[in-house]
């Protein structure tokens, strides 16, 4: 497994919220939801395996943020509306998961290539487990126990995804 890092220098990450906007830095309408939405929060159900990202506008596009296969899209009562995509670079193989979107593009099925940055997944939301409208967003590791899984142990199979974002700032 590459270190993080080494991640960056075979992928092509974008921001899932503003994919053209690679000098964004947040500001009172982009932040995390609460301090519990920072990558590693400790949470009542574990370890935060991701970063919530939330825009109180309504109809807020949600990106690819690297160029991949759809290999899930599902709802459940606590990801609600939620894409796992597949990225395969350098014989390495990682997981980019939009979990709580509003809507699903009807366009997306498995085995669907995206294109980072462009393809538009879905719109944010407030589906499943959530108290606001945000986009939880990961990284998994292509060793991740089920993909559908959240429990504490995630937090050893995850990326953290501000670090990958470009122009995205960990102070929000």
């Amino acid at each position: 497994m590459p270190n993080p890092d080494k991640l960056k220098s075979f992928a092509i990450f974008y921001n899932p919220v503003f994919p053209n906007n690679v000098n964004f830095m947040c500001a009172n309408f982009y932040k995390y939801v609460s301090p519990n939405g920072v990558y590693g929060a400790n949470r009542i159900n574990g370890l935060h395996s991701g970063i919530d990202i939330s825009i109180p506008d309504l109809n807020v596009p949600i990106y690819a943020a690297v160029d991949g296969t759809v290999i899930e899209v599902n709802y459940d009562d606590i990801q609600g509306n939620y894409i796992t995509l597949a990225h395969n670079s350098n014989n390495y193989t990682f997981y980019t998961r939009y979990l709580h979107l509003n809507n699903i593009s009807s366009l997306l099925f498995n085995g669907i290539s995206v294109k980072g940055g462009i393809t538009v997944l879905g719109n944010m939301g407030s589906t499943g487990a959530v108290t606001a409208q945000c986009l939880h967003f990961e990284i998994r590791k292509n060793e991740s126990p089920l993909l559908n899984d959240l429990n504490s142990s995630l937090i050893d199979y995850t990326f953290n995804p501000a670090n990958y974002i470009p122009g995205f700032s960990n102070i929000c």
